[in-house]
């Protein structure tokens, strides 16, 4: 494996890279970006940037390191400038790394950082921030290997694609250090006014409490939506067997148009609970990572790598027998409005 400078050649490579490990992925327990740089941006890098390395085997590229220097963080750039007043003096800030999923675990993001610690000098601290939700564990896990400190964690501006993630901001104070207290101002991490692993459980109860009030909700959304197909069929039943009348044709229209609306409205609260649900469900799973991170004799409430679908196959099905009754009615309602023109014809 080698470590060396990023030149323009690489870029091309560094994007198609940066491309497979954009949220949503696959396998987001191996490690995950928010962050997509074009290639002219990767090209402004080369040049601004003090530090910039790839690593590579065989002529594969298998990571990439960004950092740079404080003093050069721009004043319009919001979130590193929260970190700025938030660090005592000058440090160096590990803008992006990322390693190829399936290079993880050979040594390729700590061959990174140790020729990063090498060019920078270790008489400075390291920076970096990591996005907390969803919650990137590998991430964590690694720079807490590394000897980063978490000290703070704040909710930044809009990602490039409109959300807003929370990130968490982690320091590694300069070799020979004997904590992170002369290096910050604001430490909100694991600080002694709050219990936050106390704040995740009660959040935790709360989210599951959610999730099985949506689930029964949608149960009973979908029950109300079968008792009233059935009430609409029998009015069906009971009004195609009639002769038609003046008076019985308004009725007729306003009975089919009024059936379909109803079950549209069924079917649209429906698929609001299940996303709901889904929502929910994700939750819990990222909350339930980051407390086991935090407090790891903490139970689990899933066990890592038990695999959860995203979504049941009874929430398909219920969603799809809705689809299914509000068709059933609008072609029982065309039935009604053609009985209900014939009336008039023959009237």
């Amino acid at each position: 494996m080698t470590i060396s400078p990023v030149t323009a050649a690489d870029i091309p490579q560094i994007t198609a890279l940066q491309s497979r490990l954009l949220l949503p992925v696959k396998q987001p327990e191996k490690g995950f970006l928010v962050s997509a740089f074009s290639e002219e941006e990767y090209g402004h890098f080369i040049c601004t940037y003090e530090y910039f390395y790839k690593a590579e085997q065989d002529g594969r590229l298998l990571g990439v390191l960004m950092a740079y220097r404080s003093e050069h963080i721009a004043p319009g750039d919001a979130n590193n400038m929260l970190i700025h007043s938030a660090v005592i003096g000058e440090f160096v800030l590990v803008k992006q790394i990322f390693i190829d999923p399936e290079a993880a675990g050979k040594g390729a993001a700590r061959a990174l950082y140790g020729r990063l610690f090498a060019d920078a000098g270790e008489q400075l601290p390291f920076v970096c921030a990591i996005v907390l939700e969803p919650f990137n564990r590998r991430s964590c896990e690694f720079h807490r290997r590394m000897g980063f400190v978490e000290f703070l964690r704040f909710t930044p501006v809009p990602d490039r694609d409109g959300a807003v993630r929370r990130r968490t901001a982690w320091i590694r104070p300069p070799k020979g250090a004997s904590g992170i207290e002369a290096y910050v101002r604001l430490c909100n991490a694991g600080g002694e006014d709050t219990d936050e692993g106390e704040v995740m459980a009660s959040r935790a109860a709360t989210l599951v409490s959610l999730y099985q009030h949506e689930d029964n909700l949608n149960w009973t959304k979908f029950g109300m939506q079968t008792t009233v197909l059935f009430a609409l069929f029998a009015s069906f039943a009971y009004f195609y067997e009639k002769t038609m009348t003046v008076a019985t044709t308004p009725v007729l229209t306003v009975l089919g148009a009024w059936g379909v609306v109803v079950n549209v409205l069924f079917m649209l609260k429906i698929k609001s609970g299940l996303r709901y649900m889904h929502t929910y469900k994700q939750r819990i799973q990222e909350n339930d990572d980051l407390l086991t991170f935090y407090y790891p004799r903490t139970a689990r409430i899933f066990r890592r790598g038990e695999y959860i679908a995203r979504r049941s196959l009874t929430c398909r099905l219920i969603f799809i027998f809705s689809v299914f009754g509000l068709l059933s009615w609008a072609c029982v309602a065309v039935l009604l409005l053609l009985k209900a023109c014939n009336g008039y014809v023959y009237f």
